[in-house]
């Protein structure tokens, strides 16, 4: 008797629909991301994202997606492809949307420090008692691995 193996997918959507309007371009601030409830900014992530223009950008459409299976972070930009990919806008409003509700969500942002190609790993996570969002930056090039339950932020 042949025995059929079922793979678990390597993710699930968990919530979709994040609507991101357009914006106009602009300069980050201390002020732009206290106002998505980010307290806590490693100095990397301040020297990246502190005073960095955006450009202007039509609205776009997020899901957060958690994972099944144990992953790295490049393996899971490559399996998602341009869906992995997100702007630090695009971060930010779902940092918004899930403020007190999520403990941890991280996203695989282009544009670090200015270079729309490059790819980098921001994770956040719930901090302190007052539950603000604390931020990280780290290179896609990592060799840790996502446990099962990490959240990501991806397109839709």
């Amino acid at each position: 008797m042949a025995q059929l193996t079922v793979t678990m997918p390597i993710y699930s959507t968990l919530y979709s629909l994040v609507h991101v309007p357009a914006h106009e371009g602009f300069v980050t601030t201390e002020k732009y991301f206290r106002e998505a409830g980010v307290i806590v900014m490693s100095h990397t992530f301040k020297t990246h994202y502190l005073g960095l223009t955006v450009g202007p950008k039509g609205p776009s459409i997020l899901a957060i997606r958690q994972l099944n299976r144990e992953v790295s972070d490049l393996a899971w930009g490559r399996r998602l492809g341009q869906k992995a990919e997100i702007s630090i806008v695009e971060f930010v409003t779902a940092l918004s949307v899930y403020y007190g509700n999520e403990k941890r969500i991280i996203g695989h942002v282009k544009g670090f420090g200015g270079n729309q190609h490059l790819r980098v790993v921001v994770a956040t996570y719930m901090s302190g008692f007052l539950g603000n969002w604390a931020v990280d930056v780290s290179s896609i090039m990592d060799k840790g691995k996502r446990s099962v339950g990490s959240k990501f932020v991806t397109q839709h």
